[in-house]
């Protein structure tokens, strides 16, 4: 499999979140990127395949962290060989480990 490329809207994303994000999360989400970018395959992190669109997979580096992404983007005729960022987001979770 050719490896993939991140799509300009996606690159568009992920730079707007780097931009206010912690130094250890830009790490994580940078690896993410990575091993995406060699296909699902060699994902390490936790990553689910949505039910309805099984072209999204949120992929979790850590308690609370998604990367949302598009293996096929929906203009894939423009930029075959790509996946897209469809976002990041932070989600807080209480003490007890419940998502608040």
């Amino acid at each position: 499999m050719a490896r993939l490329s991140l799509t300009p809207h996606g690159a568009h994303i992920v730079f707007a979140w780097m931009s206010r994000a912690k130094p250890e999360d830009r790490e994580l989400v940078a690896q993410v990127l990575e091993q995406v970018g060699d296909g699902l395959g060699a994902c390490t992190y936790h990553y689910t395949i949505d039910k309805v669109d099984k072209n999204i997979t949120v992929v979790q580096p850590r308690d609370g962290l998604c990367v949302l992404v598009r293996m096929w983007p929906v203009n894939v005729a423009e930029y075959p060989n790509h996946f897209d960022v469809l976002s990041i987001t932070e989600i807080e979770q209480e003490e007890n480990g419940d998502v608040g």
